[in-house]
């Protein structure tokens, strides 16, 4: 009888006060959140100053975070797949709330400085890029700072590497003299013209005019079978198994797209914008589609599919501040017209688009624990499935785009 009341109070010593159970399910607490509901301790009934704290606190571990993984993300092929399997994932960023943060950042950022300047023509729209050539001291001038610029980081890189860049750069000057050449003939040949006599042309029909109904609701003459043009009500694309529904959508979809296309000649930008805008939903789309093609090229590697998921986020949120990268790069030499600056930033967009295979190649042999020749044959096969599922992206993103316009 003792020990039994002994057991008793000793159960009784134990057991927490009222106050230290879950509110919800009266559950002992042992933290901060109850291990049984998942219910937080801390509500929102208590001090402002407190629950400011929290904020800051929530928001400064995210940035203690974020700068924990964006350097292993870039610098270290495989490194956060590899944490991520061994368990220690609380310290970085989660793979898919990394994914999203670096592509709308990094295609925000490309639709803000992509632009598109549009002519009127006989042919229709003109995309036009020209700029005014610059003198030939200056050509000679730029030319010798963006080689004087790749010698200074010439230990830094591969002998092909240099070269490449030793290459493209002479190429792109020369392209520079050869219009500033053309520029001169131009303007010679301008001044020239009021004395000479104009030769006699041949008087030519004027072109005949072409009238489009305003009311035909396809002005671009699509065709999908049987050699007619396709018309929502008269030659409608029709699927046996998409029903009646399915493919009146599917023919108002198409709708769109004709005349969104129609749209987009007169303001290419906007489409531009929307291709950019909705390019990590599609990317989203085809990562699965990647991870299986990984399931089924290194299906002797073992991985589950969730591990291959996990890889392909890695590697896109990889491209993706790649790409951010890039644009600020190419931002930051247009800026810097001369100089030694204009030249770290031309070497620096030629080793960030070079770092782009090695660091895939690395981080494909070092998650997979594969030797050099199975990694750089497996690496090939990779990239050709992804070049296709690449491409119908790209093919989705633009209808998709149209039929959003």
């Amino acid at each position: 009888m003792n020990e039994v009341v002994a057991s008793e109070t000793v159960v009784t010593a134990s057991d927490p006060a009222p106050a230290l159970r879950c509110p919800n399910c009266q559950t002992p607490l042992l933290g901060a959140h109850c291990y049984v509901c998942g219910q937080p301790k801390k509500g929102f009934i208590r001090p402002i100053r407190g629950i400011l704290a929290d904020f800051f606190d929530t928001v400064f571990d995210l940035d203690s975070r974020l700068l924990r993984t964006l350097p292993s993300l870039y610098l270290k092929p495989g490194f956060l797949s590899l944490e991520y399997f061994a368990g220690r994932r609380v310290r970085y960023v989660t793979p898919l709330r990394l994914y999203f943060f670096i592509t709308v950042i990094a295609f925000l950022a490309m639709s803000t400085v992509s632009t598109v300047k549009v002519a009127g023509g006989a042919n229709g729209i003109q995309i036009d890029f020209a700029e005014t050539p610059a003198t030939p001291a200056q050509i000679d001038a730029d030319e010798q700072a963006a080689l004087a610029g790749l010698e200074s980081g010439r230990p830094f890189m591969p002998d092909l590497a240099y070269q490449s860049a030793r290459g493209d750069i002479q190429a792109q000057f020369a392209e520079q003299r050869l219009a500033q050449a053309a520029a001169v003939r131009a303007a010679a040949a301008t001044r020239a013209a009021p004395a000479l006599a104009p030769p006699p042309v041949a008087a030519k029909p004027p072109p005949p005019v072409r009238t489009e109904d305003p009311n035909d609701p396809n002005p671009l003459h699509l065709r999908f079978a049987e050699g007619k043009d396709w018309h929502p009500e008269h030659n409608p694309l029709r699927f046996a198994w998409l029903g009646s529904a399915g493919n009146a959508w599917l023919n108002q979809q198409v709708g769109l797209i004709v005349r969104n296309t129609q749209a987009a000649k007169n303001d290419p930008q906007r489409l531009v914008t929307q291709l950019l805008s909705k390019a990590p939903q599609v990317l989203l789309v085809v990562l699965p589609l990647f991870a299986l093609l990984l399931k089924v090229i290194l299906v002797f590697r073992r991985r589950l599919y969730m591990e291959h998921l996990i890889v392909a986020l890695h590697s896109h949120s990889f491209l993706a501040l790649s790409g951010l990268l890039l644009v600020a790069v190419s931002q930051g030499q247009t800026l810097l017209a001369e100089g030694f600056w204009h030249s770290v930033c031309g070497i620096g967009y030629v080793l960030i688009w070079l770092w782009i295979p090695v660091y895939l190649l690395i981080a494909q042999k070092r998650i997979y624990r594969q030797g050099w020749v199975m990694a750089v044959l497996s690496y090939g096969l990779i990239g050709i499935g992804y070049g296709v599922l690449l491409a119908f992206g790209v093919v989705f993103n633009v209808l998709l785009s149209l039929a959003t316009l």
